[in-house]
């Protein structure tokens, strides 16, 4: 079985800095470049399956690569959803600064700290525990099979983080662009990480918001 992971394409929160996490937002006009690129690296790919979240976003990168995949039902599911970030969302890292601190890792940085629970929201180890039964179910049912899962940043480097072994506070170590692409194999009773955060069918396209 092989995973074609994807980061959804940019919105117009990313391009505002802004922590969606539960929120919705649409593609912003960058995105949907973002998402016809990745839609012509696909197109010559057989995708027998495809996966995204609740979230427009995904949902909106996806449908873009499925226009050339004729028959293939996008399927949505929570469980891919992006981390809750409770009461910092849609907020910018600078407003989260000066208002709750304690919740960027580090402090300076613009990253969340994930690994704390953020009131009202979730952390690491809940996102770990719905996401990957998720990937363990698509290894048991779809051996041999291609497989499109458009996710999150969060959502991926969680899942990243664990296929590869890693203890959580990987997590920071890893990024994940807006239309980034991760390649993942299960075979053999064995999962393997081939491409993490590919961008070269971005070339065109600013590949970051």
């Amino acid at each position: 079985m092989k995973i074609y992971l994807l980061r959804h394409a940019q919105t117009l929160s990313n391009a505002q800095h802004k922590i969606q996490g539960s929120l919705q937002s649409d593609l912003s006009p960058l995105g949907i470049l973002q998402a016809k690129a990745c839609a012509q690296y696909f197109k010559d790919t057989k995708i027998q399956f495809a996966y995204c979240s609740l979230l427009s976003r995904t949902h909106q990168t996806a449908a873009e690569i499925l226009k050339y995949h004729e028959g293939i039902f996008l399927q949505e599911t929570g469980l891919l959803n992006e981390l809750n970030a409770g009461i910092l969302e849609g907020m910018t890292a600078e407003q989260i600064l000066k208002s709750h601190p304690e919740f960027l890792h580090p402090p300076e940085n613009n990253h969340l700290n994930i690994m704390a629970r953020i009131p009202k929201g979730e952390n690491y180890g809940e996102v770990r525990d719905r996401v990957m039964p998720f990937f363990e179910n698509l290894a048991r049912l779809f051996e041999g099979k291609t497989i499109l899962v458009v996710a999150h940043g969060a959502v991926n480097k969680v899942v990243l983080s664990w296929l590869l072994e890693k203890p959580p506070e990987y997590y920071y170590e890893l990024s994940q662009a807006n239309a980034c692409i991760n390649e993942i194999e299960f075979k053999k009773g064995h999962w393997k990480v081939n491409k993490i955060e590919y961008t070269g069918h971005l070339k065109n396209v600013m590949r970051r918001e």
